[in-house]
C-alpha cells in the first residue's frame, strides 16, 4: 500500500503536469474536486507547491503565481518569464503563420507551407503549456480562396521574389503580359509581395522610380541579382496599404480625372447588408432611399474593375452614372507592368 508521502508526491505530480500543459492553470476547487480533498488539504498542497518548487520553476525560466483570494476564484499559474496574463502576441503571431500556411497551401505552394508548418510547430515548442492551442489549425482557421490561381510549378519564381525582397536585391524574370505576343526581360527593385482575388503580384520599382505590378503567374526564370543591393524606400514615399487601400481593385490611372460612380441597388436586405458591411473603395458612401432601395456613390479614377464587379448583381442594380458604364467596351482589368500609382 502506497504511503500518505508517496499519494502526496503522485497528486503534486500531476497538478505540476496541468500546470505545464495549461496556461489556464488550475483552481482550487479543480484540485479539490479531482482528488477528493477537503480545503484544508487543498491549501497545503498549495502552499507545498509554491514554497519548495517557486525557486526551480523560476531557474527554467517560469513564475508560479497565484491569483484570487477566494475558493472560487483561486488558482494557480505557471507564466514565462515576462508573459502578459492575456498574451494577445502569442496568439497573433500563431494566427499570421497558420493564416500563411493556409494561403500557401490554397494556391498549390507546398514547400512554403511546409515551411509555414514547420515554424508553428516550432513555435509551440517554445511553450508547452501552449501545445494544445496548435493542434487542429487547419480546422480552426480555414482559407476560402477566391477562384486561387494554381501555383504548383512556381515555387522557384515566388521564393527568389521573397528572398529579393527580403535581402533588398533587384530581381530579373521573363514576363508576358496579356496583350504581350512573348516574354522579355524585366529588371525592377522587388518592394511588396502582394496577395489578391487569389493570385500573387509583385509591386516593384524600376529605373524610372515608377511602382509597377507584375503577375507572378506570367512571371517566369526569376533570379535575383547579386551585388545590387538597393535601399528599401521610407515608409513617406511607399506604402502599399496606402497605395491600395484608395483605389477599387490593384490598379488605378494616376493621370486620370476622378470619375463620380452612382449606383443603386434592390430593396433586398441581404444585398443591403452585403454591400453596407464591406469596405469597397475608401471614397464609398451609402443612402438609403425613401423606396427602400440602396445608393451607393464613389469616385474612381479607374472604371475596368467596377465595371465587372457591377455586372454580378445583374437586374438588382442600377447605373446613375455614368451612364455609359455598362456599355462601354470593357478595359482590360488584369495587372500587367502597369503603374501601380
Amino acid at each position: 500500500m502506497a504511503s500518505d508521502s508517496d499519494v502526496t508526491s503522485v497528486r503534486i505530480a500531476r497538478i505540476i503536469l496541468r500546470l505545464v500543459h495549461d496556461p489556464r492553470g488550475i483552481s482550487s476547487r479543480q484540485i479539490m474536486d479531482e482528488f477528493g480533498l477537503a480545503e484544508r488539504t487543498e491549501r497545503k498542497y498549495r502552499t507545498l507547491l509554491l514554497d519548495n518548487f517557486r525557486d526551480e520553476f523560476q531557474r527554467m525560466g517560469f513564475d508560479l503565481v497565484q491569483e484570487g483570494s477566494t475558493l472560487d476564484d483561486r488558482r494557480l499559474i505557471l507564466r514565462a518569464h515576462g508573459e502578459e496574463p492575456d498574451d494577445s502576441s502569442r496568439l497573433s503571431l500563431l494566427v499570421s503563420l497558420a493564416m500563411s500556411q493556409a494561403l500557401f497551401n490554397a494556391m498549390g505552394q507546398v514547400d512554403h507551407a511546409r515551411a509555414m508548418k514547420d515554424s508553428v510547430e516550432a513555435y509551440s515548442r517554445k511553450d508547452l503549456r501552449s501545445v494544445w492551442r496548435f493542434n487542429d489549425l487547419d480546422r480552426k482557421l480555414h482559407v476560402v480562396p477566391d477562384a486561387p490561381q494554381d501555383y504548383t510549378r512556381r515555387e522557384a519564381d515566388i521564393t527568389a521574389v521573397l528572398r529579393a525582397i527580403f535581402t533588398h536585391r533587384e530581381i530579373t524574370f521573363d514576363y508576358c503580359g496579356v496583350n504581350d505576343a512573348d516574354y522579355t526581360r524585366r529588371r525592377v527593385r522587388p518592394l511588396s509581395l502582394v496577395s489578391w482575388r487569389g493570385g500573387l503580384y509583385l509591386a516593384g520599382q524600376r529605373d524610372d522610380r515608377r511602382f509597377r505590378l507584375y503577375a507572378i503567374s506570367r512571371m517566369r526564370n526569376a533570379q535575383a541579382v547579386l551585388k545590387s543591393e538597393f535601399i528599401y524606400p521610407g515608409r513617406e514615399s511607399y506604402d502599399p496599404r496606402l497605395l491600395f487601400d484608395a483605389r477599387f481593385g490593384l490598379y488605378e490611372e494616376e493621370s486620370a480625372v476622378p470619375r463620380r460612380v452612382e449606383l443603386v441597388f434592390a430593396n433586398s436586405q441581404w444585398l443591403k447588408r452585403y454591400l453596407t458591411e464591406r469596405r469597397w473603395h475608401a471614397s464609398q458612401t451609402f443612402t438609403e432611399l425613401p423606396d427602400g432601395r440602396l445608393r451607393m456613390t464613389m469616385k474612381l479614377r479607374t472604371l475596368a474593375e467596377v465595371r465587372l464587379w457591377v455586372r454580378q448583381f445583374g437586374d438588382d442594380v442600377e447605373v446613375i452614372r455614368p451612364e455609359d458604364l455598362l456599355t462601354t467596351a470593357a478595359e482590360d482589368p488584369a495587372v500587367d507592368d502597369r503603374d501601380a500609382t
